[in-house]
């Protein structure tokens, strides 16, 4: 069987599914036009990002111990009773992925619905100043979406997706902020950062804490605008910390203590008036390195990294108390989850935990335990395989939307959280947004049984190898490795977006996950490749380039047509009508015609020619077919001129002016 007939028979498969997405539409339900949610119904929503955390770090994913395969106890020694009720009183998840093996992919995908991969600026990790790797241009975030539908949205924590900085004279400032030489004028603000992003409230860090600049930021403004040069690990005594330029108080013991009170007042300051819901991202900086825990838990554990793991569990107990003090909890979805797998490399250490296995274990399906491969930066299971648990409810069967205690294999990715609470919302999304994001609500929502919501989810390590994996007919889950090793950057890795794979079999991993979640045996290279394991090297590598070649994950029939303003299900005459009444108009706040063109928010000349590239398309029918179609006047050239001099809604009008076959003339 070659690539072509895969691709061809992945294409039928699509096309039943668009038959579904043409009866969706009928009914109403399509997932990217949400009908709006009750008001009174929607929960408030808290997502909790542990930083470098494995399942190993979880005391409730670990394995029994009378299990066949257990591990001895030493091997799993993380305390964490908070997030481990959590887990009692939500559901639990074992098949959990991140889009990527380290930070900024994973958060970029978290807060878009979309892999880092399509991003303007690429695969990587944030380490510059004024290097942005979530921009405008790369659409809405979640944050966005959710205030377009009445939520009030915050951000507390570690940012890592990019920010400005400036000298005295507002320009901006580039380079390393390990440079000493290098030195931004702090009463300048914060620019690019959570504020311009979707978030109404932010307070936190812009990277990770052995990263410099070490300094809080709230909103758009450094909390404290003096600076000193740090030594980094040196002056602080811990395991890995940067030199950098860092606020006078700053001290990495205390980071996590103080997002976790400035979340808790956060919670009390949204108590005060719940007219609407609230959505709060709470990125904690631990348990990546420096290993820093608060006094108060040095020494209450094994090991410094562990002692670490619980000050992490005790803010999360923290919130989870505030919101139940504050009589928030039985309408708050709660979700806690890791951005990547945990760095042994510095958990193991011999002042940390060297025994610690933070990767953790896992059950395969016929029974026995088996140790996770890898870590973070890693294309294997250790790298992108985190916890992830989700409780809505007071934590009763009776008073819980999810099921207490409820625990699922159904595979997800942490860009599903996109379409999941856009879904809850009942926000609309348009074609070119969550492309990759599918919502999970029926899971959430049911007793733990697979649903198989997803084709199948892929991850990249942090030198770009792509991995996918995927269960076939018989319920069994496979997973391709784009490379040899590890993904490492000293690794061969192999494009995955090519159509004709063979060639390139000597450097992929094949593996059966089913019985071999520890990826121990490649089935590559076991002597020769049978013809079934080519076929599933085939059938897996199939997905893979359909996604990557088609811009999308997500089937088209769910994301809608493009030029389909009116979500009517035909792109026509009447969507020409939706584009030119809403012609520089903030999709933000209700403006419809808007695709994402030139500029993600506004209704411009780009959504236009994305209406008319699809003139005369039908859900079953996707081809464009251009014929007699309108043409804006020249005066509506002009108010589109207008619309990308202002770069909001139209609220400058009065400085400007278009008459017929003229040309914007901004007035100063």
């Amino acid at each position: 069987m070659n690539i072509g007939t895969l691709i061809l028979r992945r294409r039928r498969i699509r096309a039943v599914l668009l038959i579904g997405g043409l009866i969706a539409i009928l009914t109403g339900w399509l997932q990217s036009t949400v009908a709006p949610a009750a008001e009174g119904s929607r929960p408030n929503i808290v997502f909790i990002l542990a930083d470098d955390m494995g399942f190993g770090d979880v005391a409730a994913y670990n394995p029994d111990p009378g299990a066949s395969g257990a591990p001895p106890s030493n091997r799993l020694q993380a305390e964490t009773p908070n997030i481990d009720t959590l887990a009692s009183q939500g559901m639990r998840f074992t098949n959990a992925h991140s889009p990527s093996a380290v930070c900024t992919p994973t958060r970029y995908g978290l807060l878009t619905g979309r892999h880092a991969y399509r991003s303007i600026r690429g695969l990587g990790v944030q380490s510059q100043y004024s290097d942005l790797f979530l921009q405008s241009g790369d659409g809405r975030t979640v944050a966005d979406v959710l205030k377009s539908a009445g939520y009030t949205t915050g951000f507390i924590g570690k940012w890592h997706l990019g920010y400005h900085v400036y000298n005295s004279s507002g320009g901006l400032v580039t380079g390393a902020p390990s440079n000493q030489s290098i030195q931004p004028d702090w009463n300048q603000g914060l620019g690019e950062g959570p504020a311009a992003r979707g978030f109404d409230f932010s307070f936190g860090h812009v990277t990770s804490t052995d990263f410099g600049p070490y300094k809080y930021f709230q909103n758009d403004e450094w909390v404290n605008t003096s600076s000193v040069w740090t030594t980094g690990q040196v002056e602080f005594g811990v395991d890995l910390m940067r030199e950098g330029w860092r606020d006078p108080n700053w001290n990495p013991h205390t980071v996590t203590r103080n997002l976790r009170d400035r979340t808790i007042q956060y919670i009390a300051d949204q108590a005060l008036d719940t007219s609407q819901p609230f959505y709060l991202q709470f990125s904690l900086s631990a348990p990546h390195t420096p290993t820093a825990p608060h006094a108060d838990f040095a020494g209450t554990t094994a090991g410094n990294y562990t002692d670490f793991v619980a000050e992490l569990d005790d803010a999360v107990g923290a919130i989870t108390g505030a919101l139940q003090q504050h009589g928030l909890a039985e309408n708050t979805l709660v979700i806690f989850a890791a951005d990547n797998g945990a760095f042994e490399g510095y958990s193991k250490r011999a002042e940390n935990n060297p025994t610690h296995e933070a990767a953790g274990y896992l059950q395969d399906s016929t029974g026995v335990v088996k140790e996770i491969r890898g870590q973070k930066f890693d294309t294997y299971e250790g790298g992108h395989r985190v916890p992830f648990i989700a409780k809505w409810g007071d934590g009763t069967p009776i008073g819980s939307t999810i099921q207490p205690g409820a625990i699922t294999d159904e595979i997800i990715n942490l860009q599903d959280f996109y379409r999941t609470a856009a879904t809850l919302a009942g926000a609309s999304l348009r074609p070119t947004e969550g492309v990759d994001s599918f919502s999970i609500l029926p899971v959430l929502e049911g007793d733990g049984t697979d649903l198989e919501l997803r084709e199948a989810t892929f991850s990249t390590s942090d030198a770009g190898a792509f991995s996918i994996s995927s269960r076939d007919d018989q319920g069994v889950q496979w997973k391709l490795i784009y490379s040899r090793g590890a993904g490492r950057s000293n690794d061969t890795i192999v494009n995955a977006n090519q159509a004709n794979i063979q060639p390139h079999l000597s450097n992929l991993q094949l593996y059966n996950l089913a019985i071999d979640l520890g990826e121990t045996t490649n089935l590559l290279t076991n002597g020769g490749v049978s013809s079934s394991e080519l076929t599933k090297v085939l059938e897996l590598h199939a997905m893979m380039y359909g996604y990557l070649a088609s811009g999308n994950t997500v089937p088209q029939s769910v994301l809608g047509l493009y030029g389909d303003f009116n979500n009517d299900g035909a792109v026509d005459a009447a969507d020409y009508t939706v584009w030119r009444n809403n012609l520089g108009t903030s999709f933000d706040l209700g403006g419809k015609g808007d695709e994402g063109g030139a500029s993600a928010h506004i209704v411009d000349l780009a959504d236009y020619d994305l209406w008319k590239s699809n003139y005369g398309a039908t859900f079953g029918s996707f081809a464009a077919g251009v014929a007699n179609v309108p043409e804006p006047s020249s005066t509506l050239l002009c108010l589109i001129g207008l619309a990308a001099i202002s770069r909001h809604r139209l609220r400058r009008r009065s400085r400007a002016s278009c008459s017929e076959g003229s040309v914007p003339v901004q007035r100063r």
